[in-house]
């Protein structure tokens, strides 16, 4: 009965809100659906359902227990030496440039990329976008803050990315620019809406 509770929950879902967790792993889904109903105070997976397909608050809650954002800043380390020493050499000839962190979570990458750019003294001629389907999510990296208590992190990935050091006031001049759109990523904005 449960397992047929979650696909109905899931197909409505997809149905209502367009989201699709169809096909992802099953214990994962399980724990977390579970995890919402019992925060929820429901008895059933069908109580659930019922609540999220009314409430879209209760819908967006469920959303953010089943996108567990995993982003940090220089994430990559080696992905963004790659960035600095090969593609960034090229991008300093453009006039303009768009990128598309499809996925940003709260920012960190997005912001990352910002840093990349301004590095090379061409981030007022960037227009970074950065999508996420949970609206949570994105009003932190609309808000632009970096977290000081992983702020050591990130300068460990910053350094092992090539760079000597990532001082709190570079950080802050950056997320202080108007850089980065974070926005809803669903049907209507797909990448060639959005540019």
């Amino acid at each position: 009965m449960e397992k047929i509770e979650i696909e109905s929950l899931l197909e409505a879902v997809f149905k209502r809100y367009g989201y699709d967790f169809r096909n992802y792993a099953y214990p994962s889904l399980r724990r977390r659906i579970w995890h919402r109903a019992s925060i929820e105070q429901l008895d059933t997976i069908s109580m659930l359902q019922n609540l999220v397909l009314h409430d879209r608050d209760a819908f967006e809650r469920l959303l953010a227990d089943l996108v567990i954002p995993v982003t940090e800043m220089f994430r990559d380390p080696g992905l963004f030496q790659v960035l600095r020493s090969r593609v960034m050499p090229i991008l300093k000839q453009a006039s303009f440039i768009r990128a598309w962190h499809a996925g940003c979570a709260t920012g960190e990458e997005a912001y990352s990329m910002a840093i990349l750019l301004d590095e090379i003294r061409m981030l007022n001629q960037a227009r970074i976008y950065a999508t996420d389907i949970s609206e949570t999510s994105l009003q932190r990296a609309r808000q632009g803050l970096i977290a000081q208590e992983r702020m050591s992190l990130y300068a460990h990935n910053y350094a092992l990315s090539g760079e000597k050091s990532l001082s709190n006031p570079f950080t802050k001049r950056i997320t202080g620019k108007r850089c980065c759109m974070p926005s809803i990523l669903n049907e209507s904005s797909s990448p060639s809406t959005i540019w």
